[in-house]
């Protein structure tokens, strides 16, 4: 058993890099850095593009991300709100089964 305590940071980070997970992920990252290092050096040495970008590209990207928030957002409030539903129809059920079955048991 791990006994962490929150307020000793450092010997957290001492214990960083025995993690499965994180040598996984740190390995991933080095490589995706990796991959970008090169292509901007071979892009920075041999070739010469220059390709200017307008604001409202940015602005459109903002608009449509926002968007697609709000669509994710309704859906997943949806899907809960849903879900409360059938749990309180499902305990209303429950309690209506107990009170039939306590009722029968003194008939």
């Amino acid at each position: 058993m791990i006994l962490y305590n929150s307020k000793d940071w450092f010997r957290a980070l001492a214990h960083f890099h025995t993690s499965y997970t994180i040598r996984l992920l740190l390995r991933r990252v080095g490589m995706i850095g990796l991959y970008g290092t090169v292509i901007t050096v071979i892009d920075l040495n041999y070739f010469d593009f220059k390709l200017h970008i307008d604001g409202t590209i940015f602005s459109l990207l903002g608009i449509m991300l926002s968007l697609l928030l709000v669509f994710r957002t309704n859906t997943a409030y949806d899907r809960f709100w849903e879900g409360r539903k059938q749990w309180g129809s499902l305990v209303n059920h429950s309690r209506n089964l107990a009170v039939m079955m306590d009722s029968q048991s003194f008939a």
